[in-house]
């Protein structure tokens, strides 16, 4: 007899889908607006910008992390806490760079919403990392690990290769 999931792991996986699907539509906005210099033609040619694909890849790996993750953590893989655990990680950081801002700032509805932001996805990484949800996803030794490298490596490419 198989587990069934409990209200915490489908708060993370809705939580992942819900940022995975956000996500996409602000990406999708973004690529019918004016405001991507993605692909030029200029005297016949066809250019790309470097910066541009990277950011567009970034973005698309981001979403996938999240889907994916969600998905798979409601079919009760391992392969879902891993994805959980890096994009969540990745959002958290971004949400406390804002965080910082808004308190550098003063402003105080921002600070208050970064805030709940980085409350949300704390609970939601924290919820993944319960050793009941590791226990029902078979998560073996190398699984946090993974989840916590696979982080580390989303977070170089998200913010240093631009």
């Amino acid at each position: 007899m198989t587990e069934k999931l409990t209200w915490k792991e489908k708060y993370s996986a809705i939580l992942l889908m819900t940022i995975g699907l956000i996500y996409f539509l602000v990406w999708i906005i973004s690529i019918f607006s004016e405001t991507t210099g993605f692909i030029r033609v200029e005297d016949d040619k066809l250019s790309m910008s470097k910066s541009e694909l990277l950011s567009h890849v970034r973005t698309l790996l981001t979403i996938f992390f999240c889907v994916a993750g969600g998905i798979l953590i409601f079919r009760k893989q391992k392969t879902g806490l891993v994805f959980g655990i890096a994009a969540l990680i990745l959002f958290i950081i971004i949400c406390s760079g804002g965080l910082y801002q808004a308190i550098k700032i003063q402003e105080s509805r921002l600070a208050i919403f970064a805030s709940t932001g980085v409350i949300i996805l704390s609970a939601g990484l924290i919820f993944l990392l319960l050793p009941s949800v590791r226990k029902k996803l078979n998560a073996n030794k190398a699984t946090l690990p993974a989840g916590f490298g696979l982080a580390i490596a989303l977070g170089l490419f998200y913010f240093f290769f631009q």
